[in-house]
């Protein structure tokens, strides 16, 4: 079974009050689910097992601007395809050759399948499919690449770069 991995921050989409016990908050849809000419950014990964989670974990590490806890959300890709969302592969947005393919787009999104998306997204969490990284460890996963020499310190932007040297 082919996982698709989205970060998220698993909080918000805890039941707030004011909701009923079904509804998904829209804060979790509008701040996790944000899409970018109706796509929506996605990492591949083929077992929900560390090894795989943490590659997805620096790929996404690697790209960004700091270093912060990870929390990514396991979606079963079939059954997106299943319901009509169309998933093409993308180039990944990591200084990490190796992983820019594993990277993945929904396509062509509008209101009604980001709905599914986002049930989707409640379904795995319901299900515990999903996986936190801690800060500490997001760094410890920067660390090792740079030390096997699949990660070089300039590719990474200051303010990460200047947390793995305080490390």
């Amino acid at each position: 079974m082919t996982y698709l991995a989205r970060k998220i921050t698993r909080a918000k989409w805890a039941r707030k009050d004011g909701l009923d016990g079904t509804a998904i908050p829209a804060d979790a849809v509008t701040a996790d689910l944000r899409t970018s000419s109706n796509n929506l950014s996605l990492w591949k990964c083929s077992a929900v097992d560390d090894d795989e989670l943490k590659m997805i974990a620096l790929a996404l590490a690697s790209g960004a601007e700091r270093i912060d806890k990870i929390e990514l959300v396991l979606l079963e890709e079939n059954s997106l395809v299943t319901n009509g969302i169309a998933v093409t592969p993308t180039e990944g947005r990591t200084p990490i050759e190796s992983l820019q393919n594993e990277h993945v787009d929904a396509v062509g999104l509008d209101y009604t399948k980001l709905g599914t998306i986002a049930e989707q997204v409640e379904n795995s969490l319901r299900q515990k499919q999903y996986k936190r990284f801690t800060e500490k460890s997001v760094r410890k996963i920067l660390t090792a690449a740079l030390e096997d020499g699949r990660l070089e310190l300039e590719d990474l932007a200051d303010g990460v770069r200047a947390k793995i040297n305080c490390s």
